[in-house]
């Protein structure tokens, strides 16, 4: 997980990398996270923090996720019951 934290020069980035996709999230005013809906290229993720802001929270974090494959099943046309073979 990489944290980074509001300082008075920017950011402070906490923690380390070792995955290649992940899950953007903020902390909001009231201490609950929020984000994380969608998998990303860690590089993507780290980009954005790099942006001159604005920036309207004091914490944001990324955190590993697996990206996951597509897998479409062939479905019955008339009800979208998955078909067996």
């Amino acid at each position: 997980m990489i944290i980074f934290e509001r300082s008075a020069d920017g950011f402070t980035r906490h923690g380390d990398i070792d995955f290649t996709v992940g899950l953007f999230q903020w902390q909001r005013h009231d201490g609950a996270l929020d984000g994380g809906w969608a998998i990303e290229p860690v590089s993507d993720l780290l980009a954005r923090m790099q942006r001159g802001g604005p920036y309207k929270y004091q914490s944001y974090r990324i955190l590993p996720a697996e990206s996951r494959s597509l897998d479409i099943k062939p479905t019955c046309a008339g009800c979208g019951a998955i078909a067996t073979s």
